[in-house]
């Protein structure tokens, strides 16, 4: 049954929740009729229409590109498979915290680089929002607009974002073995050999599937 027959009318606000797949993409689709025009797309075979290629760009967006069919990633269809990984430089890190502060529209009381602890842990871009969503909020409740030195310490020792270092590593091995350019890996993961991430990937597997 689809969204028409459903009631929703142009307009409508919905909500979508569903697994990493290529449904998610269909139903993106579907409700932008902006992007493509209704009845264009009605399955994601459709997008491999000759008449679409070079006149489309395709974005498919997941964490777990292993769970999207064989078919859909091969040359030809998704050509490209870029990966993103944790910033690993301090440069990275800090362009990383730059844009989360201006995300969530924080103001800081001097150069953002000199206040950040010494010792700033190694944290996705969501848990570094939070954290900085936090130490705003400790501002504002002492009457202040700007962050000091002193929220980011007393943030950063206080919070602790959640844990989930298998389901991480598995993510990241994942995107290593699908990443079709090994310029655009991570120094630590261009030389690391397919076999051992493969394997890596296996024991992970197993291992998530026993919890």
């Amino acid at each position: 049954m689809g969204l028409v027959a459903l009631g929703v009318q142009p307009g409508d606000r919905i909500a979508v929740h569903s697994e990493n797949r290529p449904e998610w993409v269909m139903t993106d689709l579907f409700v932008n009729p902006e992007l493509v025009p209704p009845g264009a797309i009605t399955s994601w075979q459709d997008l491999l229409k000759p008449e679409y290629r070079g006149k489309i760009v395709w974005f498919l967006l997941t964490s777990r590109p292993d769970l999207l069919p064989v078919d859909l990633k091969r040359q030809g269809r998704a050509e490209e498979h870029l990966a993103l990984f944790y910033p690993e430089s301090q440069d990275e890190r800090m362009e990383l915290v730059k844009t989360m502060a201006r995300k969530a529209k924080v103001s800081f009381q001097g150069d953002i680089a000199a206040l950040l602890p010494p010792d700033l842990p190694r944290m996705s871009g969501a848990d570094l929002e939070a954290a900085l969503v936090r130490s705003k909020l400790r501002a504002v409740s002492d009457g202040r607009e700007k962050v000091t030195a002193e929220d980011l310490r007393a943030t950063f020792a206080d919070f602790v974002p959640p844990s989930y270092p298998l389901e991480v590593e598995l993510q990241t091995l994942v995107a290593i073995a699908e990443c079709t350019s090994r310029e655009l890996l991570p120094e630590s993961y261009r030389q690391k050999p397919r076999d051992d991430v493969t394997r890596r990937i296996r024991e992970l597997k197993l291992l998530l599937s026993e919890q």
